[in-house]
């Protein structure tokens, strides 16, 4: 097979694992005495819910370490398929830091 032939052949390949690359945006929030919100957000339907999930609850464990802390988890919340028009996929965990 000739080079050209390979490279017409891997091009389309990098192209479709490119846009398999899930783009997760997440913030966290104080929302009480020692209490926390943690979204995440995914601008694309296409991205699964229980990446997103993934994501929130490695933030929030996160930032309990850093503080020295563990990561008690108060309540989870997803949203449901279909993902069409605003309901985006979203995850938000509520939680707190203990000792």
């Amino acid at each position: 097979m000739g080079e050209l032939m390979k490279r017409l052949i891997l091009l389309p390949l990098v192209f479709c694992l490119a846009g398999c690359v899930v783009d997760v945006d997440s913030r966290i929030d104080k929302i009480g005495y020692e209490l926390y919100r943690v979204i995440s957000l995914s601008p694309s339907s296409l991205s699964g819910i229980g990446i997103l999930e993934d994501a929130a609850k490695h933030e929030a464990a996160e930032y309990c370490r850093q503080a020295g802390l563990r990561l008690y988890i108060v309540e989870e919340l997803t949203t449901q398929p279909p993902f069409i028009g605003d309901n985006l996929p979203k995850a938000e965990i509520t939680f707190k830091c203990v000792p």
